[in-house]
């Protein structure tokens, strides 16, 4: 029952909105063996019921005939399309206008508004909101799955505003919402452009492209400079003389004096570095 509150606002149940003229009824029992990939009845499913948004996802389908015979509720847009089933529960969306005649599960529970003032956009963001989920939530029931039964979903209140206010309050969200959604593109298309700033700086890293070389800054600065080969030929060259030094001193220790040079035959080399650029190669993010 309706009861009336100050400056045009109600408080009613789904029922209450559905009154007379409109309709709040479960979607219809479809069984697997009932459709047919070639029926020109769409049925919609739980996939396709999202929070706020009406996915369009699945693709079952039945005949007219088994449509008629099973007494299917055909769907009209601006339906309110509410989910009996996590996840989340209670869920809503409106039904758009689709190119065939469609009916839907037994889970989802449609809600046509029997009033004109009542509008359709405010109605589903209320559906959505923490003020209708949260005692929603309290009343499912099941052990497995869980789902609320259209009886208990008829007994949860919803505070109405007046026409006009239902307008501006589904107005605002729209607004709030279209500038939520691009904020959130915006935020992905940074962290993909991150992505590739990281490896370019990277790649510019490994190949001496991303400060001054010290050849660069050394004839700036008009000092000498040592290349790179330079250095090491000179390390190499310290790395055998130690070696050599190091074989003398184990040879004296043992009493062995070495006849010819045969001995500095037994030094490895180190494995050579690799010297050609980094061309081309894309470092890993």
């Amino acid at each position: 029952m309706i009861q009336r509150l100050c400056d045009g606002w109600v408080v009613a149940t789904l029922p209450d909105l559905a009154g007379d003229s409109g309709l709040m009824t479960d979607g219809d029992w479809v069984e697997t063996e009932d459709q047919d990939p070639s029926g020109a009845i769409r049925l919609i499913q739980l996939a396709d019921v999202g929070g706020g948004i009406f996915k369009d996802r699945s693709q079952r389908f039945l005949t007219e005939m088994k449509s008629r015979e099973l007494r299917c509720t055909i769907l009209k847009p601006d339906d309110v399309l509410i989910a009996r089933m996590p996840d989340p529960l209670g869920r809503a969306c409106v039904f758009p206008a689709l190119k065939q005649l469609c009916c839907t599960v037994v889970d989802v529970c449609i809600l046509r508004p029997g009033d004109d003032d009542i509008s359709t956009r405010w109605l589903m963001y209320f559906l959505n909101a923490p003020q209708f989920r949260i005692p929603v939530s309290g009343l499912q029931s099941g052990s497995t799955r869980k789902r609320i039964s259209k009886k208990n979903l008829a007994t949860v209140p919803l505070a109405v505003p007046p026409k006009e206010e239902q307008r501006r309050i589904a107005d605002a969200l729209d607004s709030y919402l279209t500038r939520l959604d691009a904020a959130i593109d915006g935020l992905r298309r940074v962290e993909v452009n991150l992505k590739r700033y990281r490896a370019s700086v990277l790649k510019a890293a490994v190949e001496g492209r991303l400060v001054p070389t010290e050849a660069e800054l050394a004839k700036k600065e008009g000092r000498h400079y040592e290349p790179a080969s330079v250095l090491l030929a000179r390390i190499l060259k310290e790395r055998r003389r130690r070696w050599e030094e190091s074989e003398l001193v184990k040879m004296k220790a043992k009493g062995q004096t070495p006849k010819n040079e045969s001995w500095r035959s037994n030094y490895e080399e180190p494995v050579g570095p690799e010297t050609h650029p980094f061309q081309g190669v894309e470092p890993k993010g």
